[in-house]
């Protein structure tokens, strides 16, 4: 279960385009390491609302358990095994590209740096003039000051002649860490994550406690960008989009797994997915449905883009409810295949394969099936030169 390795081929075919009269606005807001536990009405109340107003995919997943991994399958909308090829060769996704070509402003936020994981050379790396990241010394001011930022920037944004695209990225909910004296809405609850203190045994309450209270910071800043597109007048040309890179698991499998990094179950691959897509009514999907789909979705349906989205992507349409199954998770070293029943395949480091249920129970009778086997393998290297 290896990759073929060597010269890509990304995307497939050159791009096609159709010449389209408006092209929307575009802003993603990611939340690190955003466990879909938080996303309630008394947690999160501004994206709750949100969610309740737009199109919200409830079974959807992430494309890995960490952060480098996972940004790159969203922008690149392939596997993440493909970073050092990709990388070596300097290629640009192609959905960046696109909104180069279209002349769309591009503004990034981050609040963690994006020099490490390196996304400035890669996901990136055509962007013109980037912030890097954020002001601040702890992840809740630099989540402050990227808010700050953008909502200092949108006059600038709303009022010119051609369209943007925003990427804000919240780092809050994965630090886990409050200033002194902040309010704490949900108690009781720990005062820092004490990691040394956890085992299969803990008590998560206190600790999802803290969690929450974090989560419950970072929908007061993105409640205010949200207000910021409705009162511009620029919300309905606007596709939104809110979401996490990955989940962040509290025992949830009873395996003595707390944060990510750590398994492709649901705990950590799991996140919210809610758009708003210009002219669409609120309406709620349950067909599986993954970030490889977010790119392909946008390009075909937004940006005027012909081609096949296979030429392109490892996704599908976003509304489509074909099979995602056989997903591809994790990095060149350590990924795996969700199969059907959430059946987790995964290569270990030292190249054994290891099966388990949705839960992380081990399968030792599990029967793999050759042709759906050899049909993934060859999807995975899909993007290498024959």
């Amino acid at each position: 279960m290896s990759l073929v390795g060597g010269d890509v081929s990304y995307p497939i075919k050159s791009i096609s385009r159709e010449k389209i009269s408006s092209y929307p606005n575009i802003v993603f807001i990611w939340i690190d390491s955003w466990n879909k536990r938080a996303l309630t009405n008394d947690c999160m109340p501004n994206i709750y609302e949100f969610a309740d107003e737009n199109v919200r995919f409830d079974n959807h997943f992430a494309c890995s358990n960490g952060t480098r991994t996972s940004i790159f399958s969203t922008f690149y909308s392939v596997p993440s095994l493909y970073w050092d090829d990709f990388s070596t060769a300097k290629i640009s996704p192609v959905f960046i590209d696109e909104l180069i070509n279209d002349g769309y402003d591009i503004r990034l936020y981050p609040s963690a740096s994006l020099e490490e994981p390196p996304f400035i050379q890669t996901v990136f790396q055509k962007v013109k003039n980037p912030r890097v990241q954020a002001q601040g010394s702890t992840s809740f001011e630099r989540d402050k000051s990227l808010t700050e930022d953008f909502l200092k920037e949108s006059p600038v944004l709303f009022n010119q002649d051609k369209p943007f695209f925003a990427f804000l990225f919240y780092d809050l909910a994965h630090s886990i860490k409050l200033p002194e004296g902040t309010e704490k809405k949900f108690t009781p609850a720990w005062d820092y994550a004490d990691y040394a203190s956890l085992d299969n045994d803990t008590d998560p309450t206190q600790f999802f406690n803290l969690y929450k209270n974090c989560c419950y910071q970072i929908d007061i800043m993105v409640g205010q960008v949200i207000e910021a597109l409705k009162s511009s007048g620029k919300y309905e040309n606007t596709i939104i989009v809110i979401s996490g890179d990955h989940s962040q698991e509290f025992n949830e499998n009873h395996k003595n797994f707390w944060g990510h990094n750590g398994n492709f179950s649901k705990a950590q691959i799991g996140v919210p997915f809610i758009c708003h897509f210009p002219g669409e009514q609120h309406q709620v999907y349950t067909h599986r449905t993954t970030h490889y789909d977010l790119v392909p979705t946008i390009m075909h349906d937004y940006l005027g883009v012909k081609n096949d989205i296979r030429d392109y992507s490892a996704g599908c349409l976003l509304q489509s409810n074909e099979s995602r199954y056989w997903q591809v998770v994790g990095s060149d070293l350590n990924y795996a295949f969700i199969v059907p029943g959430d059946t987790i395949l995964e290569k270990m480091p030292d190249g054994s394969l290891q099966i388990t249920d949705a839960n992380l129970n081990e399968i030792n009778d599990y029967q793999i099936d050759p042709t759906a086997f050899n049909k993934a393998v060859a999807e995975m290297n899909r993007f290498y030169k024959k």
